[in-house]
């Protein structure tokens, strides 16, 4: 639900792009509230569980909303794609892998969230250069493997 309202104060300002909703959760829920607070001009599409690749590589933003989090592996993936992340500043790990500005935003509250999610929308070099960032991360496979494979021969 905040990523409807989120969508609510920037649909109209923003024609050209869409929201589509992947994941679990009360689906039916979601597309009555979508109609009723949003109307037939929302541009939102609730596709339920699907493989993300196919979304991240068509994605320029990813808008993660959640309240919780262990660690936000959507975020990586999304950086790995050269999608661009947005989130809560509402759980622990989200600095790990977000440095805001930089390679995502992330934001404390509705209204932040809405005027950053305008400029990475409106700021197509903004946009492009958090990308590059999020894509240059540190969260590579092979790097990944290299660090558990020193940390075993360490021991």
């Amino acid at each position: 639900d905040r990523m409807l309202w989120i969508w609510k104060r920037i649909k109209d300002s923003f024609p050209d792009w869409n929201l589509k909703v992947l994941g679990g959760g009360n689906i039916t829920y979601y597309k009555t509230l979508s109609d009723k607070y949003l109307g037939d001009d929302a541009r939102i599409e609730f596709v339920g569980f699907q493989h993300p690749k196919l979304y991240y590589d068509k994605a320029k933003v990813l808008c993660m909303t959640s309240c919780t989090e262990g660690w936000g592996m959507v975020l990586v993936e999304s950086q790995r794609h050269g999608c661009v992340p947005i989130s809560y500043d509402s759980f622990a790990s989200v600095t790990d892998i977000i440095t805001d500005g930089k390679n995502g935003c992330i934001v404390s509250t509705e209204k932040e969230y809405v005027q950053k999610l305008s400029r990475v929308m409106s700021d197509n070099d903004y946009r492009k250069r958090m990308a590059i960032e999020g894509f240059k991360s540190h969260f590579e496979a092979g790097e990944i493997a290299d660090r558990w494979i020193k940390l075993f021969e360490s021991l």
